[in-house]
């Protein structure tokens, strides 16, 4: 006999499955039919989840609907990953093989397929060392607050951007700064400088009193723009055909997030540095653009070059479907990059 905690997740699981599929508030009379318990009792279950915050009552309708933490909940404790067939694996693998002589063809094509099988809106990071040494950088101050930055690496990749401070950079600081890094942070990757500035500050060093948090400014924004030129988008278009985004407002604000890449790196820069998959289901993005969406990323690559794919859509999303997918796709293409790296 099921346990009265069973028995609310299976009928939260229920709930959600079905919102995801017709995108309207779930009526206890639909759940009733589905599960076979009285509408009276399932009102009273669902009067308990609500208490809880997993499902809400929009005051238009009689249904309910999820809450971010009821899609939180599902995602990791209720739902179930859907097993591909022998037919799909057989297909992907065909996809592949076909690009499979080069590192760009390669992660091509696994946006592609983000993008085509997920249904949503897909981006990749292509795969970038963050191991690249500092070798010189040149600074011109275009106004109070607005420096361009020139920036040489030991790889011989140059960046240029323009970086806004949030106080005036007086020539006099500009000069302190661009001297500091050229002669104590040369030869430094990204990571040891920002180490270094770290355990410099808590020595209190008097060089650095003023200028620390200018330079931490000047890495990180680098880092930004090195992974913003590596940043693809597959049918951005896609995530503005679902209902939830059907307001010129919202489209207009998610349009405009996409083509800031610089933005959208800060959004998933921790995801990096995991090694596994992440899922960001409505207020806990960092941009409240996002705020009705999920994003779902999962980092490949290869010794020290890292990238990563991600799929954007509404957090009504077939989550049993498209993670699984997202662990497999990103294993194909880490085995396949291997294959290329060491060949």
């Amino acid at each position: 006999m099921e346990n009265k905690q069973d028995r609310n997740k299976k009928i939260l699981g229920l709930i959600i499955k079905s919102y995801i599929e017709q995108a309207k508030p779930i009526s206890s009379k639909l759940v009733s039919r589905k599960i076979g318990f009285s509408s009276a009792t399932i009102r009273n279950i669902m009067s308990e989840l609500e208490e809880m915050g997993y499902i809400i009552h929009p005051h238009t309708s009689a249904g309910r609907v999820p809450t971010d933490k009821g899609y939180r909940y599902y995602v990791d404790s209720i739902m179930r990953k859907q097993d591909f067939t022998e037919d799909e694996m057989t297909n992907i693998k065909n996809i592949y093989n076909a690009k499979k002589e080069n590192l760009e063809g390669v992660i091509k094509t696994t946006l592609d397929l983000l993008s085509t099988l997920s249904e949503h809106t897909a981006f990749v990071l292509f795969p970038f060392e963050q191991e690249t040494g500092i070798e010189h950088v040149d600074f011109v101050r275009i106004a109070s607050r607005k420096v361009a930055v020139n920036l040489f690496t030991d790889s011989g990749l140059r960046k240029s951007f323009v970086i806004e401070f949030e106080k005036e950079i007086t020539p006099d600081r500009l000069e302190k700064i661009t001297k500091f890094i050229n002669e104590h942070l040369r030869g430094f990757t990204f990571t040891e400088a920002a180490q270094y500035l770290n355990k410099a500050i808590e020595k209190e060093e008097k060089s650095l009193s003023y200028i620390s948090n200018n330079i931490k400014d000047i890495i990180q924004r680098t880092i930004f723009e090195f992974y913003a030129d590596s940043m693809f988008w597959e049918n951005e278009y896609n995530i503005i055909n679902s209902p939830e985004f059907n307001s010129t407002k919202k489209m207009k604000d998610l349009l405009k997030l996409f083509n800031n890449k610089t933005e959208i790196f800060r959004i998933i820069e921790q995801d990096l540095k995991s090694s596994s998959i992440k899922i960001h289901i409505g207020c806990q993005h960092k941009d409240d653009v996002l705020s009705e969406c999920t994003m779902i990323t999962s980092p490949y690559g290869f010794n020290k070059k890292t990238g990563l794919f991600g799929v954007i859509g509404p957090m009504r999303m077939e989550y049993e479907r498209i993670v699984p997918l997202m662990e497999k796709l990103s294993e194909i293409t880490n085995v396949m990059i291997k294959d290329i790296l060491e060949y």
